[in-house]
Parts: C-alpha cells; structure tokens; sequence
C-alpha cells in the first residue's frame, strides 16, 4: 500500500490486496482450519475498512501494519491456534473487530 497516502492509490492497492486475498480463498481446501480462520478474519478487516471509508486514510504504519499481517499470518506454514490469536491481534491493533461482519450460525 502506499506510504504516501495518495487516495487512489491505497484504494488500487485495497482492490489488489481484495483478488489476491480471495484468490487464496480458492485455496481453503488445502489449507489447515486455523489458516482458513485467519484468512477469514483479514478478509473480514479489509472490508471493514472499506464499509467505513477508511481505506484511503491509512497512514504509512497502519499500511505496514496490514502488509505484515497478511504476509505473516498467511504464509505457506501450517497455522496454530497461537497464529490465529496473533493475527486477532493485529487486527484490533489496526482498530478493527475481529467479528464484526461475522454472521452468527443459525441456532447459536
């Protein structure tokens, strides 16, 4: 993302970030359950940046701050429980809820 802050280009970098997360997301079936949950919640946090109008007015760190997130909490390795507690972390650190926009099961 850009560190310069220009709008439209967090905004190209947002829509990028938004393909390539759910590119992965064709990847699940393959992947062990705590990375899926994470992959989950960093999708839930970018949309939740962008439902608020906050996409374009991160700054240099928070952007550092995604671009770690995601290239941390979804490498190729096997995800623990603690990763996924971790990256629950981050994403409040960025001022995001990690269940915001989570759809409660039908029965719970």
């Amino acid at each position: 993302m850009s560190a310069r802050g220009d709008h439209s280009e967090l905004f190209a970098a947002a829509v990028t970030l938004r393909t390539a997360l759910d590119n992965l997301w064709a990847l699940r079936a393959y992947k062990d359950q705590n990375w899926v949950s994470i992959l989950d919640l960093i999708q839930s946090a970018l949309m939740q940046l962008a439902k608020s109008d906050r996409l374009e007015t991160l700054d240099a760190d928070q952007c550092t701050a995604f671009k770690e997130l995601v290239e941390v909490s979804l490498s190729p390795a096997t995800k623990t429980t603690d990763d996924l507690i971790e990256a629950t972390r981050r994403v409040a650190e960025l001022g995001l809820s990690a269940f915001e926009g989570f759809e409660p099961l039908a029965g719970s």
